[in-house]
This record gives C-alpha cells, structure tokens and sequence, in this order.
C-alpha cells in the first residue's frame, strides 16, 4: 500500500486500539515511576516532542520504503520474473538419458 494512512479512519476497532494504546504509553510514562524504570517525574514537553518525533520518523521511513520499492519493481521486476521463468524453462526441459548408468 501506498499511502499508509488511506482508509485508517474506516476502522474504528484500529483507531480505538491505537488511541488505548497511546493514552496507556502516556499513563505508564507519566505515572509508572519505579515499576516501569522510568523518571519519577516523567517527561517534561521537550522530550515528549522529541519522543513523538522519532515515532512519527518511521511512518515517513515507510513511505521511503514504498517508493523505492515501487520504483524497484517497475524498473526491474519484469527482468527479474523473466530471469526466474527462462532458469524454471531450462531445468525443466533438462533432456534425461534413460540409457546411461549412474
């Protein structure tokens, strides 16, 4: 898939989901203290920034990676296919001797 966030909002079990698991990140962070090993304070806002940052960062990774891997396929994926189909052509067509000892 393209564009990662096309349809998102058409399942809301996957929303719920994500918002549950956000805010408990949130709780655990702020609130957890010694039981998670985090700061007894938690985060103040610079590292919040910071933190959403870096988790936003990999949905933009991700398109990268869908564009080169678009790019890739177009460009060389008829060559690889017809690479593998001419290989599976000749080692099937492999002439057997029903004459010769091994």
């Amino acid at each position: 898939e393209f564009n990662v966030f096309r349809g998102i909002q058409r399942n809301p079990l996957f929303v719920g989901i994500l918002l549950l698991t956000a805010m408990l990140q949130v709780v655990m962070v702020e609130f957890g203290g010694k039981a998670m090993h985090v700061h007894e304070d938690g985060l103040d806002g610079m590292y919040w920034g910071v933190s959403i940052a870096l988790g936003s960062g990999s949905l933009l990774v991700q398109q990268v990676i869908n564009i080169v891997f678009k790019y890739c396929h177009l460009h060389y994926g008829n060559w690889r296919e017809a690479k593998r189909l001419k290989a599976s052509r000749r080692l099937s067509t492999r002439h057997i001797d029903a004459t010769s000892n091994s």
